[in-house]
């Protein structure tokens, strides 16, 4: 319980910055960065869901699936100011971890509607509609 009080505290941005700079830190000249960011989002995504079940199993009831979406979010409001005040937003590093921020920020959207709208409409193409 002091790792949630901490966090309640704190809350998860320490979390997110962490997560969020899993890309590989590689030099090539022929990497594609659209393709690491979706590398590092899907990583993040699976430690997100390892946390949520993790978090689940020591008693916390929650849904795992929405403490995924929460764990996985990465907040551009805390990224972007950190990446200017190091002067690293026109270093490559800097630009791929902005693009893998707005990708995992993009998709947790989307993958956050989609989910709760098939929670509340259950699995039917209309969902897509209107």
């Amino acid at each position: 319980m002091q790792f949630i009080e901490t966090e309640a505290t704190f809350g998860f941005v320490p979390l997110m910055i962490v997560l969020s700079g899993n890309r590989s830190r590689r030099k090539s000249q022929d990497s594609n960065p659209l393709l690491l960011a979706s590398i590092s989002y899907a990583s993040t995504l699976l430690l997100a869901n390892s946390g949520a079940l993790l978090l689940n199993r020591v008693g916390i009831e929650a849904n795992p699936w929405l403490l995924t979406f929460i764990l996985s979010a990465t907040f551009l409001g805390v990224l972007l100011p950190i990446l200017k005040e190091r002067k690293l937003m026109r270093t490559p590093f800097g630009q791929g971890m902005f693009i893998t921020a707005t990708l995992a920020d993009f998709a947790t959207v989307i993958l956050l509607t989609v989910y709760l709208n098939v929670q509340a409409r259950g699995l039917d193409p209309e969902i897509f509609s209107n």
